[in-house]
């Protein structure tokens, strides 16, 4: 085939649009990608698309081939291009019929993902309801209304993918800022709000105020230890009985001691180093 004109035939993907410089010819891929590419990698096989066959074969191995997944909210349409940190972008329609941009991780790890029109419809009922929350924005505990409602409902939200794309929601009394100012006021200084059971949702009932130090013991990771029928945070136990937190979880995870061992022997200090002392040679 050297020397004959390649204009018209397919390869692979690739489609021969014309004659380009040398030996290289302008080609058109399924995807609508156009390059040069070399007779040879045409001729032998070596080039059979721009890239985009190899994608989405090993889109298929990793599970990542998304097109045509759909949800309640949103449907996946098509892959784009990677963005800077060379995140796959995918291009889905909102149940609401607007087209919106998200990474593979965010279509896989949320069910309830939206171009964010819910929390824009949540907003605008908001502002029809000047008359009841007149003032709000100027109270202390509006701003902690206003984050718990963008981490679970704005799926643009830096933290959606640890609230509302676990499931996690408000509570309908809540989503008027009045009454959950009614319910959680007053706030003690110091503290923040914290989901008693980290798995349910923002309500009265499974809401209070925390310190820093007691919200560390209420995470989803946090070791939690049974004995003599008392489940505490590993933390708490070693705080009872005076031990440190890391040396009990080494004896634990990487040792494999028993739970009460770990937690009441003491440590083994380290033998102690006692330099040699020559001896002074005394002269008569």
């Amino acid at each position: 085939m050297k020397g004959s004109d390649l204009t018209g035939l397919k390869f692979g993907r690739w489609t021969v649009t014309g004659k380009g410089e040398g030996e290289y010819w302008h080609c058109s891929c399924t995807c609508g990608q156009e390059r040069l590419v070399h007779r040879g990698t045409l001729t032998r096989g070596r080039s059979k698309s721009c890239g985009c066959l190899r994608s989405e074969m090993i889109a298929q191995r990793c599970g990542l081939k998304l097109e045509g997944y759909q949800t309640d909210t949103f449907t996946v349409i098509r892959q784009l291009a990677k963005d800077s940190s060379g995140n796959r972008l995918w291009e889905c329609r909102c149940f609401c019929g607007n087209l919106f941009t998200s990474h593979s991780a965010r279509i896989k790890r949320t069910a309830s993902l939206t171009c964010g029109c819910l929390w824009r419809q949540r907003v605008s009922n908001g502002r029809k309801a000047t008359s009841r929350w007149k003032g709000l924005s100027s109270h202390p505990l509006y701003s902690i209304w206003s984050g718990m409602i963008r981490r679970c409902y704005d799926s643009t939200d830096t933290a959606y993918r640890n609230y509302g794309g676990r499931g996690i929601t408000v509570c309908d009394r809540w989503h008027n800022p009045s009454d959950f100012i009614a319910d959680m006021s007053p706030r003690p200084a110091g503290t923040s709000i914290d989901r008693i059971d980290n798995n349910k949702g923002y309500s009265p009932e499974n809401c209070k105020w925390s310190t820093r130090a007691e919200q560390n013991r209420n995470r989803r990771d946090t070791i939690m230890i049974t004995m003599a029928g008392v489940t505490l945070p590993l933390i708490t136990w070693c705080e009872i009985y005076g031990q440190s937190r890391n040396l009990v979880y080494e004896r634990i995870k990487d040792s494999g001691w028993d739970v009460w061992e770990a937690l009441v022997i003491p440590r083994l200090l380290p033998a102690v180093y006692i330099p040699k002392i020559k001896p002074v040679r005394s002269y008569s």
